[in-house]
């Protein structure tokens, strides 16, 4: 049976501190810089940077727009982004449908409330839906 579980933490959120320990992520870049959330991944995850390029992990908050402003030489071939809000509003609907069609973006995984992707060249292109 299935049971629902109380959340501590804004799904979105979830998602990104699972990431940064699953992933061992040490540098984190974030779109939107929030001095309550890299306080936050501070405390929860040891070893963090928010300054060192290539970025592992980037968190864009609420917009995927900001996802254009993200330069080349800020991720590498295994760097994941976490868009949270990809369907907040139909401008992030469309440019979440924009970010999948990218050539350098080769795995998208759809989690309603947040959209990840991943950039490894030598991986096939392929969307997922997770609901979560």
């Amino acid at each position: 049976m299935y049971q629902r579980t109380e959340r501590k933490l804004p799904v979105t959120e979830e998602v990104l501190f699972k990431s940064i320990t699953y992933f061992d992520y040490k540098n984190i870049g974030l779109v939107n810089d929030s001095d309550t959330l890299k306080n936050q991944i501070s405390t929860l995850c040891n070893g963090i940077s928010f300054t060192q390029m290539p970025f592992d992990m980037i968190y864009a908050d609420e917009s995927s727009a900001h996802f254009k402003n993200v330069a080349k030489d800020q991720i590498h071939n295994n760097s994941m982004l976490l868009i949270k809000g990809i369907y907040n509003s139909k401008e992030n609907v469309e440019n979440w449908k924009g970010i999948k069609k990218m050539e350098q973006v080769r795995i998208t995984v759809d989690l309603f409330y947040c959209g990840i992707v991943f950039f490894r060249k030598e991986q096939a292109k392929e969307h997922f839906r997770i609901r979560i």
